[in-house]
């Protein structure tokens, strides 16, 4: 015996977030991705979307009888990050399935569909493209959002037709949102921006750019520089007093 659970921005997307997860895909749904987990685009009601379907290993099936799912997480960070200023592709709806002793047994995500780039291809444009990502990445610490993946594939940039440059959040379900209020530690800062870039002369000039753009705390550049060094096991930097 098993149930679905579902939510969704309005009664029509939580249905059709369960008719999915009950197999009744969009007859226009390409998949797009394929790997632990899988990924396929449709048009739903004219709206372009990206359905996630969650990895059904045992593990994961263990692990989430007693913690919310990857899908439910996703859906509710992605509100909550909006909330706070921060662009992911709208949040539509998810939907779960439980077996005996709450075992999740499928689970999927459904957002908005947006075409973007990713962030490696964005830094190679030059310099202002490091110094735009270090004030974003200063904004998502100050509003106490830690991405817990903060790699290439997980940032997308856009340029809008005003010429602004937006970025935005994906893969949401690892992430760690601190209360209103709350910013970012130190330590915390330094780990969470290792995994984007190589050691390289332009993430220097961004760690000193991100610790400029640090409204809320003080955060020295060299603690940045030497988290990544430790990253990718450098010795770190002295720091003088």
């Amino acid at each position: 015996m098993s149930k679905v659970i579902a939510d969704g921005i309005s009664s029509e997307w939580k249905q059709i977030a369960h008719d999915i997860l009950k197999g009744n895909l969009p007859e226009n749904a390409v998949e797009i991705y394929s790997g632990r987990n899988r990924i396929i685009s449709a048009v739903i009601n004219g709206a372009p979307v990206a359905i996630k379907f969650f990895s059904r290993s045992l593990k994961n099936k263990l692990i989430y009888s007693v913690f919310s799912s990857k899908a439910k997480r996703s859906y509710l960070y992605g509100r909550e990050i909006l909330n706070r200023g921060i662009h992911t592709p709208q949040p539509l709806a998810y939907a779960e399935r439980r077996g005996v002793l709450n075992t999740l047994q499928d689970s999927i995500y459904i957002c908005k569909f947006e075409e973007a780039t990713d962030l490696r291809q964005y830094l190679q444009t030059g310099e202002e493209a490091w110094i735009q990502f270090a004030h974003f990445a200063a904004t998502l610490h100050d509003k106490g959002i830690l991405h817990r993946d903060l790699n290439n594939t997980n940032v997308r940039v856009n340029i809008l037709p005003d010429g602004k440059t937006r970025f935005s959040l994906i893969d949401l379900n690892r992430m760690r949102l601190l209360p209103d209020g709350k910013i970012i530690s130190r330590k915390d800062s330094g780990k969470n921006l290792v995994r984007f870039s190589y050691l390289t002369p332009e993430f220097n000039s961004f760690a000193k750019e991100y610790s400029r753009a640090r409204k809320n705390l003080a955060v020295d550049p060299i603690s940045i520089i030497n988290a990544k060094r430790r990253h990718e096991k450098h010795p770190p930097i002295k720091q003088t007093k």
